[in-house]
């Protein structure tokens, strides 16, 4: 079917198309963001999808994860300390001579992690002395180029590797408590609003009404949501709530900018 826009010859159908932001944000970002992720009119087939989700997160770190990896540190420091102990170093020296020789290694083309050609055969004894040498005269032989001093400050304090991980992120299943939704539900029907305006349900994530209409999700996402969310919190966490309002904020900012008249890029960054 020839359609009127063809006839522009300056409009390329790639570089110039424009998404319903109806369907693709109002009804569908906004949608998610309100029964999927808040829990409120969330249906079966979502809760089922989340729970799947919450499961694997839960099993993705087990106590058995964590003590393995632990140890898996513990020998990479050990590896690490091998090279700062000169009589570790001899050890490690002539185990690795008595072990593979010259023949095992030439035949791999292997290096050492120190990346200086050892030679290693029987008529080379490299004591940890001659190694650091070793290493001092390819540094003096090197470009020297100026390194720009540290901008860290020095008393920067160390990094306490005791500090145990805090998890707060926010699973699937999340949810509002009931005195929030109850809340949230009076100030639906308290807040002064337009008669012309699409008031959204009171017993808004009830099956009792039908689903929202797009100016109904854009009213309460831009004018009760901000009004409401700021006085009532999403939970008793203060790590995890500072987090979620900011991302309820920058939400609310995106819809604002997207369903706005005109924009600029100033308002875009």
């Amino acid at each position: 079917m020839f359609h009127p826009l063809r006839k522009l010859q300056y409009r390329d159908p790639v570089r110039d198309i424009i998404l319903g932001f109806m369907h693709n944000w109002l009804e569908g970002i906004l949608e998610h963001q309100l029964r999927a992720l808040w829990g409120i009119g969330r249906d079966t087939a979502r809760s089922k999808t989340l729970a799947e989700f919450d499961e694997a997160d839960d099993d993705e770190w087990t106590d058995s994860d964590i003590s393995e990896s632990e140890t898996e540190r513990n020998e990479l420091k050990q590896e690490a300390q091998l090279f700062q102990d000169p009589v570790q170093w001899d050890q490690w020296r002539d185990t690795y001579l008595a072990t593979y020789g010259a023949s095992s290694s030439q035949a791999s083309g292997t290096s050492t992690p120190r990346s200086i050609d050892l030679n290693l055969n029987e008529d080379v004894q490299m004591s940890y002395g001659d190694l650091i040498a070793s290493e001092d005269a390819m540094e003096e032989d090197s470009d020297h180029t100026p390194v720009p001093a540290s901008d860290m400050p020095a008393d920067e304090p160390a990094h306490d590797e005791s500090d145990t991980f805090q998890d707060i992120a926010v699973k699937g299943s999340w949810s509002f408590d009931k005195s929030r939704l109850a809340q949230l539900r009076a100030a639906i029907q308290e807040i002064i609003l337009p008669t012309w305006v699409a008031r959204p349900p009171g017993n808004l994530g009830e099956p009792g009404h039908r689903s929202l209409k797009a100016d109904q999700y854009l009213i309460l996402f831009t004018v009760i949501l901000p009004l409401v969310i700021p006085e009532i919190g999403f939970d008793g966490s203060s790590d995890r709530q500072t987090i979620m309002l900011k991302s309820f904020q920058d939400l609310v900012a995106a819809t604002i900018i997207l369903t706005a008249f005109q924009t600029s890029i100033e308002a875009a960054v």
